[in-house]
């Protein structure tokens, strides 16, 4: 972010507050409040910058600070898992989101990505979604002779962030890269995998992707889903596995975390007492932000010729894609190909594993996390802006001389759509409108107000001029 001439009150961690997608809580510490006077209730009746919503493109985007703004609060939402039939839903994993509040600089660019979808029977997409797995080298038909959706799998969800450095940066502020830089990211669902030609065997995996992060505040509660993990940088969310912990012979693909996601894999396991099943090709693990591919059915062998067409041999399915994220989820093993004993030597029917859900992130500069994975506007992911503290006079470092008349310019916003800001009051050292104290020396002029949720819970911006 750089250096930023704006002072924080410290931020409330200690409850969860949800009003509709992002909801800001912060509380001012006693010694701050005895050096941060807020004098008159008054909202301004100037409107501050309007929210700027990013829908997904394809494409970064950039988003220019306005004029005064001093604080923005700040939501992403990645993109939902894809899932057999061409479109996102139940069997791709649901995405991730959060919400902060972010001190900002006037006229700053903020670099912002929004993740795609993922896609049936697709390649990567847009924010890190990992790839399909290929489907089997016979492909089944339904009763009306068309390739049956339940054979293909489904590519993972891409990440949604906002970052101080251009995606395609060589070099950023401070030497890192401009993954480094992102400030918050909202994790994509794993992409849903593909049945195979035919029903699921005994111990076969989870055909459905990964969610994404379960938001929760810390310390978090393991019964509730992964807990947050805080690190140097900020507090990762991380993404769920796939759902086969309970299967014999089966590894999970692995949701990102703090670190990338292990591709998942399906060993040989017994069904019965005299059947085995086997042969299935392992998804990758995720590679950084990018989740992981799911595995290649189009490598196993195709139906034995032997089983005529009496349709008692099958194929397995491919795996789907692990989702993007601040570390992605890992790709979905294919199902298990072949099995021997009672039934001779012929293909049997196992569904491949869908993807790991990516983690979310939230940088250590934000403040109040909450959850914003409970609005879905698309299938698609989203990012949002909204100004929530303008002070145009005074600005930050302005120098006056003793006894000039200034007045303030103040303004804090409200978006109804979202609930976001002060939606019952705002306050300033001096009024919207009053004189300032150009008496001798530093001052700092406070404007922050009131957000009645779960409590009512103060947030507050700082800056600074001079009287000469």
């Amino acid at each position: 972010m750089g250096s930023r001439n704006v002072f924080w009150t410290p931020a409330f961690y200690g409850h969860r507050v949800v009003v509709n997608r992002l909801v800001m809580i912060a509380v001012l510490g006693a010694a701050a409040a005895a050096t941060l006077p807020i004098a008159v209730a008054a909202t301004s009746s100037r409107a501050v910058a309007p929210p700027l919503q990013f829908k997904y493109t394809g494409r970064e985007q950039i988003y220019t600070v306005p004029a005064g703004v001093v604080m923005v609060g700040v939501a992403v939402e990645g993109g939902h898992g894809g899932q057999a039939g061409d479109q996102a839903g139940e069997g791709g994993g649901r995405d991730g989101g959060v919400g902060a509040l972010l001190p900002v600089t006037p006229h700053e660019k903020l670099y912002v990505e929004v993740g795609a979808a993922g896609v049936y029977n697709g390649g990567p997409v847009f924010g890190g979604g990992g790839k399909a797995g290929a489907p089997p080298p016979v492909v089944g038909r339904d009763s009306s002779g068309a390739p049956s959706h339940s054979v293909y799998a489904s590519s993972g969800g891409g990440a949604s962030d906002v970052r101080t450095c251009p995606l395609e940066a060589t070099k950023c502020p401070g030497g890192v890269s401009s993954t480094a830089t992102r400030l918050i990211v909202g994790g994509g669902g794993g992409g849903e995998a593909g049945s195979g030609n035919g029903p699921q065997v005994t111990c076969s995996a989870n055909t459905g992707g990964g969610r994404a992060n379960s938001f929760q505040f810390l310390p978090g509660n393991a019964s509730a889903g992964p807990l947050p993990i805080v690190t140097a940088a900020g507090t990762v969310y991380p993404g769920y596995p796939t759902s086969d912990h309970g299967s014999p012979g089966v590894t999970p693909a692995g949701g990102g975390g703090t670190k990338p996601g292990n591709g998942g894999a399906q060993a040989g396991c017994p069904a019965g007492t005299s059947v085995r099943y086997s042969d299935s090709v392992a998804g990758s693990t995720a590679s950084g932000p990018v989740g992981g591919s799911g595995g290649d059915a189009s490598s196993l062998g195709p139906m034995d010729p032997t089983c005529g067409s009496n349709n008692s041999c099958f194929d397995a399915g491919p795996g789907g894609g692990g989702g993007g994220g601040y570390f992605g989820g890992g790709g979905g093993a294919t199902g298990l190909d072949r099995t021997s004993g009672n039934c001779g030597v012929c293909n049997s029917a196992g569904a491949g594993q869908g993807g790991g859900g990516g983690s979310s992130f939230v940088a250590k500069q934000l403040r109040s996390p909450v959850d914003e994975s409970l609005v879905q506007t698309s299938w698609n992911g989203w990012a949002e802006l909204a100004p929530v503290i303008e002070i145009d006079v005074p600005s930050n470092g302005a120098v006056y001389r003793r006894g000039q008349v200034v007045r303030a310019r103040w303004q804090c916003g409200y978006d109804s759509r979202i609930s976001l800001g002060f939606p019952s009051s705002c306050r300033g050292s001096v009024a919207d409108g009053a004189r300032l104290d150009t008496s001798f020396g530093r001052h700092r002029f406070t404007v922050g107000g009131t957000v009645s949720a779960n409590g009512n819970h103060t947030v507050s911006a700082t800056i600074t001029y001079t009287v000469r």
